[in-house]
């Protein structure tokens, strides 16, 4: 363990050396290497012992110090009296020019103890950006994933910090960036190339209106989509769905996209790349589903069925192919959900009679979205979820009546089996059921001698809306 610690504090050190010679502040555009004024962090020290040893909460004291307060903080990483922790969060919270705190970093992982100090060191230097990446995978490279002690943690708060790379800081390099993930999507660890894949999908450029530019990692992503790891496909396949949107760049994400939503089905490891691939061709629309449903099995093996109704359920894809697919496979339960979901309207309407009947008959899940999807399929789909009160079933009865009170259905189609409803035995019912005759109003009046006799109801709740709903039968 001592000498890995060794190891580990002579590879990074040279690492933060070269960085501190080269890189370009975080801050100001200064150049890094310029000595800060001794007599002015000297004072900003003074003033942050005083205020602590008095009370004052530590993010107090440095809002009155500006924002060169990490030269402070960092010098107090050496005084025992002071919370390390602390310290170590201000500088992760804050800003610091990375010539001062880099290297502060550097020289606190080769005599800490404490892992959660470690680990708070590691996050410090992931938040410069492309300038943390050199140093995070040397870090990476020396830390393996079995050494304890001190060094326990260090090694997921590189790849945290690898993964969770800010990417939008001020004068970033984007070249440097892609570079250095691009190499590290290359590495023998598979933890490393996830970590560096999620980085390289998160990358995204846009121009001055918000248009989105060409991904300047798609080439990258391509490859990793092929990888041997399924975590990195995974990865890879949802920064590629992400990448969408430039017809070029489809051309070359669809077939990826495909080749993997199309894997073998016997492999349990390609699932999840698969899932996450069918997901994004759904994205893309027409142009990523057709080619799908166009496979020789693709449109009814249920390993690409069900990911692909799910996909289109969350989506806003609502073209006649995607409408067309829904309503072939209607009586599956997931479909009758993205039918709901999507909102076709009166296009869906020859899928009523299968909603109506799934409403009816279905399992839990089935009759919930069955009578979701019956409220979006045009007038037809209301009528078909009254007719299903036949059912004396007060819970049903309950949710398709709450369905029409909410909105304010009116069909006098429905009254005859509502005015059945006026004497089911849940006092919710009832009341709900007259509800729903006051909101069809004067095209009710089949129901008046019903509503008569329920005036005697021995609920107030009931009696109430049976009163309210001859006034509005009336008027």
């Amino acid at each position: 363990m001592i000498r890995s610690s060794i190891a580990f504090a002579a590879a990074i050190g040279l690492v933060f050396l070269v960085m501190a010679l080269n890189l370009t502040a975080a801050q100001g555009g200064e150049k890094l290497g310029v000595p800060p004024d001794p007599k002015r962090v000297a004072e900003m020290v003074a003033v942050l012992k005083e205020k602590l040893a008095a009370g004052m909460p530590l993010y107090d004291v440095l809002s009155r110090l500006g924002a060169d307060y990490a030269l402070a903080v960092v010098k107090l990483l050496d005084d025992p009296k002071v919370d390390r922790g602390q310290l170590l969060a201000a500088l992760a919270n804050g800003g610091g020019d990375p010539a001062v705190v880099m290297p502060a970093m550097v020289k606190l992982l080769k005599k800490e103890k404490l892992s959660h100090h470690r680990q708070a060191a590691v996050k410090v230097i992931g938040k410069y950006g492309e300038r943390s990446v050199p140093a995070l995978l040397n870090i990476l490279k020396v830390v393996k994933e079995n050494d304890m002690g001190k060094d326990a943690g260090v090694r997921a708060a590189a790849l945290w910090a690898l993964a969770n790379l800010d990417l939008y800081l001020p004068n970033r390099d984007l070249k440097a960036m892609v570079l250095a993930l691009a190499s590290a999507m290359k590495n023998k660890d598979a933890d490393v190339r996830r970590a560096a894949v999620t980085a390289m999908g998160r990358l995204q450029v846009r121009d001055e209106k918000a248009r989105m530019l060409p991904h300047p990692g798609l080439p990258q992503l391509l490859v990793a989509a092929k990888d041997e790891d399924a975590k990195v496909r995974e990865l890879a396949a949802k920064g590629l769905g992400d990448a969408r949107g430039l017809p070029e760049q489809d051309k070359k994400i669809i077939p990826v996209l495909l080749e993997l939503a199309l894997s073998d089905f016997m492999d349990e490891s390609r699932w999840a790349p698969r899932w996450v691939a069918i997901h994004g061709l759904v994205f893309m629309g027409d142009r990523g589903i057709k080619p799908l449903l166009d496979a020789p099995w693709g449109r009814n093996h249920v390993a690409i069925r069900a990911a692909l109704v799910q996909a289109l359920g969350k989506s806003s894809q609502k073209s006649k192919l995607v409408m067309d697919f829904l309503l072939d496979n209607i009586g599956d339960q997931y479909v009758i959900q993205a039918v709901a979901q999507l909102n076709f309207g009166e296009a869906a309407k020859s899928a009523v009679p299968s909603l109506a009947e799934s409403l009816k008959n279905g399992n839990d899940f089935q009759r919930f979205w069955a009578l979701e999807a019956l409220f979006t399929a045009g007038p037809t789909g209301p009528v078909a979820a009254a007719g299903t009160l036949k059912k004396k079933d007060s819970k049903h009865r309950d949710a398709v009546l709450t369905k029409l009170n909410k909105a304010k259905f009116r069909s006098k189609e429905i009254v005859p089996v509502l005015i059945e409803c006026l004497e089911d035995k849940s006092v919710q019912v009832r009341a709900l059921t007259a509800q729903v005759l006051g909101n069809i109003g004067p095209d009710a009046r089949a129901a008046l001698k019903a509503l008569d006799v329920a005036l005697d109801d021995p609920d107030p709740t009931v009696r109430a809306s049976v009163q309210e709903a001859l006034k509005q039968i009336k008027q």
